[in-house]
């Protein structure tokens, strides 16, 4: 422990006469002043700073899901859930379930009132499906847009069954294991009809929903 504590100050900087712990409530508690004198985004640095520590924190990443999804910070539900994930607490899971939830039952329900025929993705999550096999992966949350240098042409990663990779043949792509399945990286189309991927802004339908989502 005392080795532990000597790594922790050495990563962090804190006085020798307080511990880790007592260093993190005293940035916790200078982060809830600045958040009540308005400073909201110096207070989510602290958060952050918190949050990323190699002994993490659960009230900060909490902390960081809330200002993210009641309007203390620019409004991102997707950085609230995975703030909430983070906390890796009962609260949080239990949040950043209803959020996905909420996402989902959005998602299905945009790409349903939209034409089938372009896959389209802005940068958070799906505008238009290209087909009905990728309708239903976008809705499930099985398709995100990869980060590529800029210039280079988009790419997205995409979680499928062992046994839909066999079907498809799909060779040449870097393929990651994940629980149940795998994921096949550096895609550019689609590979169930071939539909090129297109990347947009967030479109105002993402937008209203996200200006009136309340949990």
């Amino acid at each position: 422990m005392a080795d532990m504590e000597q790594e922790l100050r050495r990563l962090y900087g804190y006085p020798e006469d307080v511990t880790y712990d007592q260093y993190a409530q005293s940035r916790r508690e200078e982060a809830s002043r600045l958040q009540e004198e308005g400073k909201a985004s110096e207070a989510a640095e602290i958060l952050r700073f918190l949050a990323n520590s190699i002994k993490g924190d659960r009230e900060a990443c909490e902390r960081l899901g809330a200002m993210y999804l009641d309007g203390s910070l620019p409004k991102d539900p997707w950085k609230s859930m995975l703030y909430y994930t983070a906390a890796l607490s009962p609260e949080g899971d239990r949040i950043s379930g209803e959020l996905w939830g909420r996402l989902r039952d959005f998602r299905m329900m945009l790409l349903r009132s939209r034409p089938v025929g372009a896959l389209r993705l802005n940068h958070d999550d799906a505008e238009s499906a290209c087909c009905g096999r990728m309708m239903d992966a976008l809705i499930e949350g099985s398709v995100s847009l990869a980060d590529v240098p800029e210039g280079s042409e988009p790419e997205f990663s995409m979680t499928m069954s062992r046994e839909d990779l066999k079907a498809l043949k799909l060779k040449g792509h870097e393929i990651m294991p994940t629980p149940g399945g795998v994921s096949v990286m550096d895609l550019r189309t689609c590979p169930f009809c071939g539909a090129k991927l297109t990347v947009s802004e967030r479109s105002k339908d993402w937008g209203a929903f996200i200006a009136t989502l309340r949990l």
